[in-house]
């Protein structure tokens, strides 16, 4: 990082890499140029760049942490449902300081009731887990808007209310068939 225009460069995060794959990083940059008025962020490499094909950065997000905070990520029911049960899986990351030991969240199908749930935790620091409502949506064929929604975190409100709700439309269908191609050859000396 650099507070002065790129003249000091300051190392907040270091990882060596020795074979192929993705990464998914998440690190708290605390340097001596945090909080000053403008920060810059540099991405270096160094090493051996023969054959060094295909290597991307992105998707990077810089934020300032607040004490609790706890990002509603995504909602991880499919767009296209079958009628009847369907479970409401939801996706939260972390983005505080603090370690998170249980939540409220609450999802709403259209105007329908609202259920609201508790769930007990041990989420660090830039930490992402999935979780699972016990109680699924009932849902007849047609098309709904669920939405989803942090009520508290750690028993008060959250640090940062712009990224605790979520919604997403579903279409529900009557039923579903598995497809099956089929491939027919002939071959002949005709």
């Amino acid at each position: 990082t650099s507070s002065d225009g790129g003249t000091t460069w300051n190392e907040g995060w270091t990882q060596n890499y020795s074979s192929n794959g993705s990464w998914a990083v998440s690190q708290n940059i605390a340097t001596s140029d945090m909080g000053q008025s403008s920060v810059m962020f540099g991405i270096t490499f160094t090493g051996n760049s023969y054959n060094i094909n295909n290597w991307y950065f992105d998707d990077i997000e810089v934020f300032s942490m607040e004490q609790l905070d706890l990002c509603l990520s995504s909602i991880d029911v499919s767009s296209v449902a079958v009628a009847g049960m369907v479970d409401v899986d939801f996706t939260v990351m972390n983005k505080g300081e603090n370690t998170i030991n249980e939540f409220v969240v609450s999802y709403q199908v259209d105007e329908n009731e609202v259920v609201e749930e508790t769930f007990s935790t041990s989420l660090a620091s830039l930490q992402t887990a999935q979780y699972t409502f016990a109680v699924p949506m009932e849902l007849l064929p047609g098309s709904y808007v669920l939405n989803v929604n942090i009520e508290s975190v750690n028993g008060s409100e959250d640090g940062d209310l712009t990224n605790n709700t979520l919604e997403k439309a579903i279409s529900v269908a009557l039923g579903s068939a598995q497809r099956i191609s089929m491939i027919e050859h002939f071959s002949s000396s005709t």
